[in-house]
């Protein structure tokens, strides 16, 4: 019979900072989508689903439809 060890530590701590490292800049390409959404001098609006509601809207969208940005 034998038995077989294999240490995977490292490999593991390496996934994990690497896993960190994607969620860092994901977070980082989110917070400036936002901030491109939001500070657009154009209208624009999101929609999800088959029913096409609004899942965001930025400040001029807002404006025309008449309802304030935190609406959505």
């Amino acid at each position: 019979m034998f038995n077989f060890t294999v240490d995977i530590t490292a490999q593991v701590e390496a996934l994990n900072q690497e896993l960190h490292a994607a969620q860092v800049a994901a977070a980082r390409q989110q917070a400036l989508l936002q901030a491109l959404f939001e500070q657009a001098t154009v209208a624009l609006a999101l929609f999800q689903d088959e029913e096409l509601r609004v899942a965001s809207a930025n400040p001029p969208m807002a404006a025309i439809w008449g309802y304030p940005p935190s609406k959505w």
